[in-house]
């Protein structure tokens, strides 16, 4: 007679990608975006990583309504393969929704979509390309290192000029020293690819800046594209 064992071992292999860890990390208060000073800036105190797993939601106090100024000093990784610059990847989003955001080093470049696909969605608020009174050359780069990067400005339901990408001033207004540069498919990979959409309450704002669509020649059916739909500017 055979001799059925009364169990058998299945090898498992797990079939998570780290997407499956991802969390949503929303701003408590002003402060820096970085490793030090997560504990007080981010609500469970973890370090952003938007680079791979972390998507972020910058927004204001809910008693005052005073928006929550968040600073990236370069001194901790967002996780970008290859970067240590500040942006979003591994289709994670960043949001600003009643917040500012902005980073302190005249020379780093920001990577929205870098070697994969990365969402900015301002709904409400400023992002500030920098904050440095520091002469430097610097890239806001929308698709680079063969990736797909998209900025919302503005999602259509505040008020006109209430959600705001700024290349040119600082968080208080006053002129940002850098030579700076915004390209939509950033030069290298011919596939890369940046889109910007400028809804009714959004503001581009740049004047100092030279904004290139399609720096890269792209490859294929996709290209890169800057829309300003009705009362965008």
């Amino acid at each position: 007679m055979r001799r059925i064992p009364l169990a058998t071992v299945i090898p498992i292999v797990s079939i998570f990608t780290p997407s499956a860890f991802a969390l949503d990390i929303t701003s408590a208060q002003s402060g820096f975006w970085d490793q030090a000073s997560a504990a007080t800036t981010w609500v469970g105190g973890m370090h952003p990583l938007t680079g791979s797993i972390d998507s972020v939601i910058i927004g204001k106090d809910s008693v005052s309504g005073d928006p929550h100024i968040v600073l990236f000093t370069g001194s901790s990784s967002v996780d970008l393969p290859g970067s240590g610059d500040l942006g979003v990847s591994g289709d994670q989003t960043i949001t600003i929704d009643g917040g500012v955001l902005s980073q302190t080093p005249a020379t780093f470049w920001v990577r929205i979509g870098h070697g994969g696909k990365g969402t900015v969605n301002i709904k409400d608020g400023r992002w500030h390309f920098t904050d440095s009174t520091e002469a430097g050359g610097s890239n806001f780069q929308v698709g680079i290192a063969g990736g797909e990067g998209i900025i919302n400005i503005g999602d259509g339901v505040g008020a006109a000029g209430s959600a705001v990408l700024n290349l040119r001033d600082r968080v208080d207004g006053t002129l940002n020293a850098i030579n700076g540069e915004m390209n939509l498919g950033a030069n290298g990979e011919s596939n890369n690819v940046g889109h910007i959409v400028i809804n009714s309450d959004g503001l581009l704002e740049g004047d100092t800046a030279t904004i290139r669509i399609a720096q890269a020649a792209t490859a294929g059916d996709v290209q890169s594209s800057l829309m300003v739909n009705a009362g965008g500017r």
